[in-house]
């Protein structure tokens, strides 16, 4: 089959790592069937070059897609309203229901966080239902796979690899259960990226406490040499350092 199945993903900066995962997970499942160039996945990251006006090729992608994919773990991108209104508009479709929109927001944060933008629109809560499926998934049980097999990410999956046929059991006749296997791997892999995502933000929140060292001249009292700061004088320069990070500032007096 030549036509091409496209997949416009949508991700804050932030998400990165997330949206890079959605792509890599769906050319691999391309490549067991039609093959990688059946596929296409808009990453801004990688679609668009630097320097060019990128309103028309967000356009032209967006009137070409199969489906939307929205990635949010509480950083919206400053695109998202901007892409979902255009696609919405574009791939206008009044009468289906929320799971028949070619439409998916998957996401780690409770429903109540999510934009206003998202409503009407099919939302997938990410998480470790399962143990993450290793690669390759000897060690697996059966129960695993068919956890990660029908989960919304499985499910998504499955619906976007059969929009054209990129990937479907057809293209496993020979060996059915390594079908449902590459599935789950996909799902779990995705699921396992937001786990990594959300690591990475707590390492980048996290305050590094460099050492420091305060090096005062005060006001000196007593015998010249004697190096005595004043009473009133160390008493204010104690308490702005403990206001400070007492843990990681050295106080040391200079005459």
């Amino acid at each position: 089959m030549d036509e091409k199945t496209n997949i416009f993903i949508s991700y804050a900066r932030e998400d990165a790592t997330i949206a890079k995962a959605i792509k890599d997970q769906l050319t691999l499942l391309a490549q067991n069937g039609n093959g990688a160039p059946s596929l296409h996945c808009f990453l801004d990251t990688e679609s668009i070059p630097p320097g060019v006006r990128y309103e028309p090729i967000i356009r032209a992608d967006l009137e070409q897609a199969d489906y939307l994919i929205v990635v949010f773990t509480g950083c919206q991108s400053e695109y998202c309203g901007y892409e979902i209104g255009m696609y919405s508009s574009i791939k206008s479709q009044p009468g289906k229901s929320i799971d028949g929109k070619p439409v998916a927001w998957l996401h780690d944060v409770e429903a109540s966080k999510l934009p206003a933008v998202v409503a009407g629109y099919n939302t997938t809560l990410i998480s470790q239902i399962a143990p993450y499926l290793p690669e390759p998934p000897k060690e697996s049980t059966q129960e695993d796979m068919d956890v990660w097999y029908n989960s919304p990410v499985g499910e998504l999956l499955r619906t976007i690899c059969g929009i054209k046929g990129l990937y479907t059991p057809l293209h496993r006749t020979k060996n059915p259960r390594q079908y449902g296997i590459d599935i789950a791997q996909g799902a779990s892999k995705i699921a396992h990226a937001f786990e990594i995502a959300r690591q990475d933000d707590e390492k980048s929140e996290t305050p590094l406490q460099a050492g420091l060292e305060l090096i005062v001249f005060p006001p000196f009292e007593g015998k010249a040499g004697e190096g005595i700061p004043t009473p009133v004088y160390r008493a204010w320069v104690e308490q702005r350092v403990q206001n400070f990070r007492p843990e990681c500032a050295v106080l040391r007096w200079q005459q």
